[in-house]
C-alpha cells in the first residue's frame, strides 16, 4: 500500500498570486496587480442570499478565483496553494479579510464562466453524480482515468473505478463528517466549519487505507485538498468566507490525518482548534464583531442526526 474564470480589476490584496485551475498547485497565468483593501471593507461582510446551484458557476456568470497559500511548518508537509471560484458580487473580493500568519488569501478576476456540464460516465449512479459539483466531477474523471492506467486489469471502465474507488469515500464521508461534527455542542455555522476539517481527515484516511490505492502520501494529500476545495466552492457559492475557511479546515484536517493514523478524526480536528490550525468561528459573525474571537469551544457531547445545510444524501 502506498500513501503517500474578464471582470473588472478588484482592489483586494497586497500581492498578486498565481491561481490554480483544478488542482491545489496547478499553474495558471497570474492576475493583475492588486493593492490592499481598506480595513473598513472587512467589517459587516454580507453575502447575497441567492439560491445555491450545483451547476455553479453557471454559463455566462462572471466569477472570481481566490487562492489560499499555506506555508510549510504549520501542520502541512509542503507549501500548498488552494483555489476556489465564487460568483462576482458574492463578497469573495474581500477574501484578504481572512488573512492570518498561517494562510494568505488573494482574489483575482477571471473571464466569464463557460459551460461546466459534465455527463455521468456509463455505469455511474446518477444520484451520486448529481450530488457532485462540476469541478468534483472533473476531478473524479481525471483520477479514474489515471487509476485505469496504473491498474489496467483491476476494473474494466472509468465508471467502475468511480463506483468502486471514489464514490463511497466522497459520498459517505460528507455525511459522516457532518454527523461527527454534530457530536460537539457548537452553533450550526461552527459545527459546519468543524465538519470541513473532519471531512478532509476522513477522506484522506479512506483513500490511503485502501489496499489498492495508487498515490503517494503527498499526492493523496493534494487530491483531498482539491476535492475539499471543489466541494466548498459549490456548497458555499454565496457565502465565500465560509467556503474559504471550510477549505482551509479540510486542508489541515487532511494533513493531520497524514501524520496521525490512529486518532479519531473528530477528536483530532476538534483538539486542533485551540492551536489555531482549525478555525470554526463564523467569518460573517466575526466580521461584524458579534462573536468573540478565540472563545473556547464547548466540550463534546453525544449527538447524532444530520443538521441542515449540506446536500441530502
Amino acid at each position: 500500500m502506498r500513501h503517500t474564470h474578464a471582470g473588472a480589476v478588484l482592489v483586494v490584496c497586497a500581492v498578486a498570486l498565481t491561481a490554480c485551475q483544478d488542482g491545489p498547485v496547478a499553474p495558471r497565468s497570474g492576475g493583475a496587480p492588486m493593492v490592499s483593501a481598506a480595513i473598513g471593507d472587512c467589517m459587516g461582510v454580507l453575502a447575497s442570499r441567492a439560491p445555491r446551484s450545483l451547476d455553479f458557476p453557471a454559463y455566462g456568470l462572471p466569477t472570481i478565483t481566490v487562492t489560499a497559500s499555506y506555508p510549510t511548518g504549520f501542520g502541512l508537509p509542503f507549501d500548498v496553494m488552494q483555489a476556489m471560484r465564487f460568483p462576482m458580487g458574492s463578497g469573495a473580493e474581500r477574501a484578504s479579510c481572512l488573512n492570518s500568519p498561517q494562510v494568505y488569501y488573494a482574489a483575482e478576476t477571471l473571464s466569464v464562466a463557460t459551460s461546466d456540464f459534465v455527463p455521468a460516465p456509463a455505469g455511474v449512479d446518477t444520484e451520486f453524480w448529481g450530488s457532485l459539483s462540476p469541478r468534483e466531477r472533473r476531478i473524479l474523471l481525471a483520477k479514474a482515468e489515471e487509476y485505469l492506467r496504473v491498474f489496467p486489469d483491476r476494473y474494466p471502465t472509468v465508471g467502475s473505478v468511480i463506483n468502486q474507488v471514489f464514490a463511497e469515500p466522497i459520498l459517505g464521508n460528507k455525511a459522516r463528517a457532518k454527523i461527527r461534527a454534530n457530536d460537539y455542542a457548537l452553533a450550526p455555522a461552527e459545527s459546519e466549519q468543524l465538519a470541513g476539517g473532519i471531512y478532509g481527515c476522513l477522506l484522506y484516511r479512506n483513500f490511503s487505507s485502501n489496499p489498492h490505492w495508487y498515490l503517494l502520501n503527498n499526492e493523496t494529500l493534494r487530491l483531498v485538498i482539491d476535492l475539499v476545495s471543489a466541494f466548498a466552492e459549490a456548497e458555499f457559492a454565496w457565502l465565500p468566507m465560509r467556503g474559504l475557511q471550510f477549505g482551509r479546515n479540510g486542508s489541515f484536517g487532511a494533513a493531520m490525518a497524514a501524520s496521525d493514523h490512529t486518532t479519531d478524526c473528530g477528536t483530532l480536528v476538534f483538539s486542533s482548534i485551540p492551536g489555531g490550525r482549525i478555525r470554526i468561528t463564523d467569518p460573517y459573525q466575526q466580521a461584524t464583531g458579534s462573536t468573540p474571537g478565540g472563545a473556547p469551544p464547548p466540550a463534546p457531547e453525544p449527538g447524532g442526526g444530520l443538521p441542515p445545510g449540506w446536500y441530502d444524501y
